[in-house]
């Protein structure tokens, strides 16, 4: 899939430094990433409501990278406002594939504190080279 082809999540991408950049319209897909390059998943969700994406399965051969997660800023918001209940958000979650291989990632979003059932998910499988 291209780039182009998934929509843009508010106006705070993941950093310049990541390789590709993985989106909700690429769920259940297969994703190839480089190994030993940075890589970001970004998801929108409902932060303001209580919800939060959790990684729930990484393959052996990913790490998270450096830069972690982040909370992406919430789309029609200033960058200088604090949250608002009823706006979306998002947030970005940064891995590294240390070595070739392939296997699924999967992230459950579900209210703070992990209580079950998870409100969505999000699966791709993630191909090294």
């Amino acid at each position: 899939m291209q780039e182009d082809a998934v929509p843009e999540l508010g106006n705070a991408p993941a950093p310049e430094v990541v390789s590709i950049r993985i989106r909700e319209a690429q769920n259940e897909q297969n994703v190839e990433a480089p190994a030993g390059r940075p890589f970001a998943v970004e998801l929108s969700g409902e932060l303001s409501q209580g919800y939060a994406w959790t990684v729930i399965e990484t393959p052996a051969f990913m790490s998270p990278a450096s830069d972690g997660t982040a909370r992406l800023a919430q789309p029609d918001a200033p960058d200088d406002q604090a949250p608002v209940l009823g706006l979306g958000g998002a947030q970005a979650f940064f891995f590294t594939a240390t070595t070739q291989g392939s296997g699924d990632l999967v992230f459950d979003n579900r209210r703070f504190g992990g209580a079950p059932p998870a409100h969505e998910t999000f699966r791709v499988k993630i191909i090294a080279q």
